[in-house]
């Protein structure tokens, strides 16, 4: 293997690496918020059970849909990139939430 090849697969490790940092600290950033948002709007504990629940199940079944289809399109690259586009795009966008309440408590 050449230098220039083994420097530019080093690069793209540690830059795929950095994404992946990236991703997770937005992701579990927003997953850390969920249960004081939920209960900001005046869910109950059980309510706020339910509803990370059915979010940690429904991304469950996305990777048990999401990986068969990647091995079966091979296209794994586009399914990776596309799985981090969506999270990066998604979880910032709650901010954007429209309650007063939510928006009144950011503020504080």
């Amino acid at each position: 293997m050449s230098g220039a090849l083994r420097i530019g697969a080093w690069r793209f490790v540690a830059t795929f690496g950095v994404v992946s940092l990236l991703a997770d600290i937005v992701y579990e950033g927003a997953r850390s918020v969920t249960g004081p948002i939920l209960a900001l709007l005046g869910a109950t504990a059980i309510v706020v059970g339910i509803v990370t629940g059915i979010g940690e199940a429904a991304a469950l079944l996305l990777r048990l849909i999401s990986g068969p289809l990647a091995d079966r399109t091979r296209r794994f690259w586009a399914w990776a990139i596309a799985g981090y586009a969506i999270t990066e795009i998604a979880v910032p966008t709650l901010g954007f939430a429209s309650d007063p309440r939510i928006r009144g408590h950011a503020r504080a």
